[in-house]
């Protein structure tokens, strides 16, 4: 797959991963807390990437998080010391 097609597809498997949010396929948990902020800044980033990054990412065992984890540019918010101690 070339790089322009995979870039189509990757989109488009975000946008299903946010539309599964919003319709509740998808459930909040402390592992994937962030993932609809991750998704978002992801699609709005996806020019971030080079054709030579692209083709790597379209021959990759990634998964779309992966990718989005790669393109996002959100940053979790520190977690309150009254978690931790």
């Amino acid at each position: 797959m070339n790089a322009t097609n995979y870039k189509v597809q990757a989109e488009t498997m975000m946008q299903i991963e946010l539309e599964a949010w919003a319709n509740g396929e998808k459930t909040w948990t402390v592992s994937n807390q962030f993932d609809e902020s991750v998704l978002e800044s992801a699609i709005a980033n996806m020019d971030r990437m080079n054709d030579a990054q692209w083709a790597w990412w379209a021959n990759s065992d990634a998964n779309i998080m992966s990718l989005a984890h790669e393109l996002s540019q959100f940053d979790a918010p520190e977690i309150d010391a009254v978690w931790i101690d």
